[in-house]
C-alpha cells in the first residue's frame, strides 16, 4: 500500500509543478490493470496468511519458489556474454 501511496503524492506532485500530467484513465483500462495485478494481490495477501497460520518454513519455501519463478524467465532472455 505504501507503494500506491508513494505513486499518488508523486503523480500529484507532478501535477501541481506543471509537469508531466497524469493519463487519465477510462473504465476499461482500469479494468485492465486490475486483472493484470491481481494474482500478485492475491498472492501477497495469501502469503501473508500462510505465515500467520503456518509453519515458517513453508512461508519459506513458497518465498524462494516465488523468487525462482521470477528470475528464470529473465535469465533465459539474457545472452552468455552478458552473463559473464
Amino acid at each position: 500500500m505504501s507503494i500506491g501511496v508513494a505513486g499518488l503524492l508523486i503523480v500529484m506532485a507532478r501535477e501541481l509543478s506543471g509537469g508531466i500530467k497524469a493519463h487519465r484513465l477510462n473504465l476499461n483500462e482500469a479494468w485492465k490493470i486490475l486483472l493484470y495485478t491481481s494474482p500478485a494481490v492475491l498472492g501477497s495477501g495469501l502469503f501473508l496468511y500462510a505465515i500467520s497460520i503456518g509453519p515458517l518454513a513453508l512461508a519459506g519455501a513458497i518465498a524462494t519458489t516465488n523468487v525462482v519463478h521470477r528470475k528464470l524467465p529473465n535469465y533465459s532472455t539474457v545472452s552468455a556474454s552478458q552473463r559473464g
